[in-house]
């Protein structure tokens, strides 16, 4: 009868470790270790006399146990990756901080175009930016083009490329509709796309910056955007907001 309490004592445990493998919440994962020692459980399965029950020993027992322990590993691991790249992140957007402060102040001083109080501000600037981002970084996907150098230089040409172009663009349209008085402004909704946070930021404000259109709002992957020139109440994507789009999805996707 002992062995037989124990074994009903045992079933819970086993369907823990199944719920913990399958849908493991943050807390229940990290504390699972003290929950449960899944060696000694093993040894208890292992030793007992199952033919005293007529029950036929579960073999399959050890291996599902393993199972579990290791796709519990790797969500821990997974979990430990995810947090390693997010403090990679902050620390670079620190770093593109003060780079780009430090490109945008350059004039001269003691320190080739740069005097002490510009590389203070600078790192001051990248200080403030970083402790920010730290609040909002394990919110939103996508910051993670930031740890690959092509995907930076792809933003980079996309800035001065297309970007550019088609700000200028836009610059020369908006100062004809001005001049001529031919325009008429409405809000249209934009299809993206797009799956992640950064890669929609990027788009929204791409829009925002280009003469003629507003991001007014976002809905899930939607776009509502106020522009000067409505032809049609579902104008074409491209329309609206040129290639930025697939520029975003290559960038930050």
């Amino acid at each position: 009868m002992a062995e037989l309490g124990l074994m009903r004592r045992i079933r819970d445990p086993l369907m823990l470790l199944h719920h913990l493998g399958s849908n493991p919440s943050p807390g229940a994962l990290f504390n699972f270790p003290r929950l449960i020692n899944l060696k000694k459980l093993k040894a208890i399965i292992h030793n007992l006399n199952f033919s005293k029950f007529d029950i036929p020993k579960p073999f399959y027992l050890n291996s599902e146990i393993y199972s579990l322990k290791l796709s519990l590993k790797s969500k821990v691991i997974k979990k430990e990756k995810e947090g390693i790249n997010i403090t990679k992140t902050k620390l670079l957007i620190g770093v593109y901080s003060f780079i780009l402060y430090m490109v945008l102040s350059a004039s001269h001083g003691e320190f080739l175009f740069w005097g002490i109080e510009e590389v203070m501000i600078g790192i001051i600037i990248a200080g403030v930016v970083t402790l920010a981002s730290s609040k909002i970084l394990d919110r939103i996907s996508g910051h993670e083009f930031l740890l690959n150098p092509v995907k930076v230089l792809l933003l980079l040409v996309y800035a001065v490329g297309p970007f550019f172009y088609n700000m200028a663009r836009a610059n020369l349209a908006v100062a004809y509709m001005v001049i001529t008085g031919k325009y008429n402004p409405g809000i249209v909704k934009v299809e993206s796309g797009l799956e992640k946070d950064v890669s929609m930021a990027l788009l929204a404000n791409s829009i925002t910056l280009t003469p003629g259109t507003l991001t007014v709002d976002i809905d899930d992957k939607d776009l509502y955007i106020h522009w000067m020139d409505v032809t049609h109440p579902e104008p074409d994507r491209a329309e609206v907001c040129s290639n930025f789009p697939e520029w975003a999805r290559r960038i930050a996707e």
